[in-house]
């Protein structure tokens, strides 16, 4: 396979478990939400592109919020194993969490991915090429 051809997989395969990630964060949110009375910081997966990792991050709602304002914005525990450095870029660092943003196709197919898009292709009907399945 030639290098386009596997860094465009990559790009792919990152971009789809970081939408898998984000997706089970949006369930998340409407618990974290229930017990906002209780603690003010919710617990949130990290949603770096590593699928074994299983990282929590603790954030209030107003601070996931701010992640979401981007479709290709991502959640992810900081540290630079993390973060793949070749399809996105740390936008934001916090003491808890950092934020990235997927470039260049991984952004493209993140933003087409994003449950509050317009546009959005549910992860599981995505066959990497921004069409539905």
């Amino acid at each position: 396979m030639p290098a386009l051809d596997e860094q465009r997989s990559r790009e792919e395969r990152a971009a789809r478990n970081q939408a898998l990630f984000r997706d089970v964060n949006e369930g998340v949110k409407e618990l974290n939400e229930g017990f906002n009375f209780v603690t003010r910081k919710g617990s949130w997966i990290c949603e770096c592109a590593n699928h074994t990792c299983a990282d929590r991050l603790g954030l209030s709602t107003e601070e996931y919020e701010a992640v979401r304002e981007g479709g290709s914005r991502f959640l992810v525990a900081p540290g630079d194993e993390h973060v793949w450095f070749d399809v996105e870029q740390v936008v934001e660092r916090h003491g808890g969490y950092w934020i990235v943003e997927m470039t260049g196709h991984a952004g493209e197919l993140a933003e087409h991915t994003d449950p509050r898009s317009d546009h959005h292709i549910p992860v599981r009907s995505y066959d990497g090429s921004l069409h539905v399945v």
